[in-house]
């Protein structure tokens, strides 16, 4: 639950920042589709261990830059909305235990099983 609430602080704060943006005549990033489906892939398979695709420039950058980047963006609304020490908890937690694609590889090399990781990837509070 904890995760939901702060998964939801930052979605709320990359929306009002994009409004923010919006209404000051800032011009949204203009990446393609599949440009942005290759950043999410990437990030699926690579974990946190490699590089990243940035997505405000499009180009790779270490894993734990790019994740920390969200936050200089939508800094000034997680302070206004008090959910600046939750976002900077999250994002810490994050980049020290690894995301879901670390904790897969991880459980695959300590049991050998796809089965184990699949099991564990639809477990209510698992990977």
């Amino acid at each position: 639950m904890r995760s939901a609430v702060r998964v939801g602080a930052l979605r709320r704060a990359l929306v009002e920042t994009a409004a923010r943006d919006w209404r000051a005549g800032e011009p949204p990033l203009d990446h393609s589709v599949s440009l942005l489906r290759l950043g999410s892939w990437q990030a699926a398979h690579a974990g946190l261990d490699e590089y990243l695709l940035d997505p405000a420039t499009m180009r790779p950058r270490p894993a734990a830059d790019v994740v920390r980047s969200p936050l200089d963006h939508i800094g000034d609304t997680l302070a206004e909305n008090g959910d600046a020490p939750r976002a900077e908890h999250t994002v810490a937690r994050l980049l020290g235990r690894g995301n879901g694609a670390c904790e897969q590889r991880l459980l695959l090399e300590r049991t050998g099983s796809p089965r184990d990781v699949a099991t564990e990837s639809v477990r209510p509070g698992g990977t």
